[in-house]
């Protein structure tokens, strides 16, 4: 594949009637294994979040990712049908859900407010 050809990778763990088949171990294992094995340039992982993965517990694994300076991660907090999950996986990958959880509809408009501004 040309170099000039955007490489992604998403971690697909099957999900039938919007349910994961299987829920690897360790999604960090498996992306540095990826990123140190490929040889060209990777543009991006996708790393699926189960929709009962709300836990800090989850997410503290990412602190050991090994990702080249062109590598994005994207995670995918978002499911349909699901909007109290979505915006607990939100916080909870974020680490916003450590503070008062009164607050996290506050800091959650604050930063779509921002976004706009950047968009806009």
């Amino acid at each position: 594949m040309p170099a000039t050809i955007e490489l992604g990778y998403h971690l697909c763990y099957g999900s039938p009637a919007d349910d994961h088949v299987i829920q690897p171990k360790d999604m960090v294992e498996i992306v540095n294994a990826v990123s140190t094995g490929v040889r060209r340039p990777i543009q991006f992982f996708h790393l699926p979040v189960p929709k009962p993965r709300t836990d800090d517990a989850y997410f503290a694994p990412l602190a050991g990712l090994k990702l080249r300076p062109e590598t994005e991660l994207y995670l995918g907090l978002v499911h349909r049908d699901d909007m109290a999950g979505n915006a607990a996986r939100l916080a909870a990958a974020c680490g916003m859900a450590r503070g008062d959880p009164a607050r996290f509809p506050e800091l959650l408009a604050a930063h779509a407010k921002t976004a706009e501004l950047v968009s806009g």
